[in-house]
């Protein structure tokens, strides 16, 4: 029997800064190109512009923020160090190890005169500043960072591990990503294309990744791997568990206003909204 989730009613979070989010336990974030706030259940404990207009997946790592090339501590931004000379352009989508001590950087790149366009650029940096390019082409809207390998999301799925730099199959036609989401253990990758598409991936693969079927505008994977909530082009939220072989749905979550975003964490959700208030949290049960 497929198990249920009750949610309870929505919170409003104050001071919100952009669409993408972040939450574990009782902390979640917010981050646009320019700003991040970072809440402490329904309270501002942090609220500091960035700089570099950083753009990806924002991460917490033993409570403290990671996004972009930096981080928020003790309420300010701190930004990696670039070796000498720098040039590349301005940060597309980044990833932080779990660890907190590597970032991957989809970066623009040189001038490319085959597209008309700069190149994505594909670096990893540690947080001493040093960096080594991965690819410098790396035809990715999206990365995703394991302790194993990094994973270039895009038109294809493309990854770079201990076994060098391979594609593991399609993934988004048209190349555009919405939203990127893993497990707490790695072993899972959601991600979902702005051609409505959203994938599941086994990383330990990558092949023939679960298929949720729909129109899809985002998304997000819970942290044990057993459900994912998405967002769907109207802006309504569904969920569905991840079953041996598919994704099963198991009904909507109740909500006032279109949902932009989402992530989860064990216990709650954290969603923006194109209307006020634009940041809200609900508590989610597991129900058998």
């Amino acid at each position: 029997m497929t198990p249920g989730l009750e949610f309870g009613s929505w919170m409003a979070l104050p001071d919100g800064a952009g669409d993408a989010l972040a939450a574990a336990g009782p902390l979640s974030a917010s981050a646009s190109g320019t700003r991040v706030v970072v809440w402490d259940r329904d309270r501002v404990i942090a609220s500091v512009p960035i700089t570099g207009s950083p753009a990806g997946v924002p991460r917490f790592v033993a409570g403290t923020l990671h996004f972009g090339p930096g981080w928020v501590e003790s309420g300010r931004w701190t930004a990696l160090p670039s070796p000498p000379p720098t040039l590349y352009g301005g940060v597309r989508s980044s990833a932080w190890s779990r660890d907190g001590q590597r970032v991957a950087l989809v970066v623009d790149g040189p001038w490319n005169p085959a597209n008309g366009g700069s190149s994505a650029l594909l670096v990893e940096r540690r947080i001493d500043g040093s960096e080594r390019v991965i690819a410098t082409d790396c035809g990715a809207a999206a990365v995703w960072m394991s302790d194993r390998c990094i994973v270039g999301i895009g038109r294809d799925l493309r990854v770079w591990d201990a076994a060098g730099d391979h594609v593991v199959g399609p993934a988004h036609q048209g190349g555009g990503v919405a939203a990127v989401s893993g497990t707490r253990d790695e072993a899972w990758l959601l991600t979902v294309g702005t051609d409505g598409t959203a994938l599941l991936w086994n990383t330990e693969t990558f092949a023939s990744p679960m298929v949720w079927p729909g129109a899809w505008a985002g998304g997000a994977i819970s942290p044990d791997g057993q459900w994912i909530i998405g967002i769907d082009v109207g802006g309504a939220l569904h969920t569905a568990w991840r079953d041996v072989a598919a994704l099963v749905p198991a009904g909507p979550v109740p909500a006032q206003g279109r949902a932009r975003a989402v992530v989860l964490d064990d216990k709650r959700l954290v969603a923006s909204f194109d209307e006020a208030p634009f940041h809200r949290t609900a508590e989610i049960t597991v129900t058998p």
